[in-house]
């Protein structure tokens, strides 16, 4: 079986955040619902699409439900923000996503967000853990999502378009324990 390396140990097979949403969604997908084209304007072919981008350090998805709704699961720096995912949007038609969820607040996680949004139009609700970080990343963050940000609390649950997709998380911000590193505080759907 092949595994990416970005969730190998050397022991152990961890289970990220990501990988947790992905899972969810995975089974959601296994659903055929034929071609969707509901009155709000959004189109999908039917199919679930499930996109890793591989944008260095981190990685990012871009999730693409049977009714043609998009979801952007963490934004990335700067660099790969431009090199890498919006490239892909470019290619995808894609301008306008209907929801983000960031997972953290560590650079290679939200870095690229201003990038984004000055291209791409975020309809709906960017989710994270809450609070604040001391950053010059997360101000610039926080700038850029503006008063569409949202704190996703474990047990939340949100539909992403019409075709029945579930976002449920089930980490946030360390489940009430007490963290101290940021990724210890991350979203897990």
């Amino acid at each position: 079986m092949f595994v990416p390396k970005s969730v190998q140990t050397k022991t152990n097979f961890r289970i990220t955040p990501l990988l947790a949403l992905l899972a969810l969604l995975l089974l959601n997908a296994c659903t055929d619902s034929g071609p969707v084209d509901p009155p709000d304007g959004h189109v999908g072919d039917g199919n679930m699409y499930i996109r890793i981008i591989d944008v260095g350090q981190a990685s990012s998805a871009l999730i693409t439900t049977p009714d043609g709704y998009n979801l952007m699961f963490d934004f990335a720096t700067g660099t790969a923000a431009t090199s890498y995912i919006l490239p892909l949007l470019d290619s995808l038609g894609i301008d306008i996503l209907d929801m983000a969820i960031v997972s953290h607040f560590d650079g290679d996680h939200i870095a690229g967000t201003d990038e984004i949004l000055d291209v791409v139009e975020l309809r709906g609700f960017c989710y994270d853990h809450g609070g604040t970080y001391t950053t010059n990343n997360f101000l610039t963050y926080e700038e850029a999502v503006g008063e569409k940000r949202r704190t996703m609390s474990y047990g939340d649950s949100i539909f992403l378009g019409n075709a029945g997709v579930l976002i449920a998380c089930m980490a946030s911000g360390g489940n009430g324990t007490f963290v101290i590193q940021e990724n210890d505080k991350s979203v897990g759907c």
